[in-house]
């Protein structure tokens, strides 16, 4: 049998496991969303100086 503390730690390393790749995959979500944001404002930026230029 093993250790208490080895029986700890490889819970909370099967824990963490899931929980890094989660993690990583909402950045990557909440990063594209910013990205997308970010893009439209330019956009309107862009059409608003355009409307001026005329």
């Amino acid at each position: 049998m093993s250790s208490p503390a080895l029986t700890s730690a490889l819970r909370q390393q099967r824990i963490m496991q899931w929980v890094t790749p989660a993690v990583t995959a909402v950045l990557i979500v909440l990063a594209a969303q910013q990205g997308e944001q970010q893009r439209e404002s330019v956009d309107l930026l862009h059409r608003v100086k355009g409307v001026f230029s005329r």
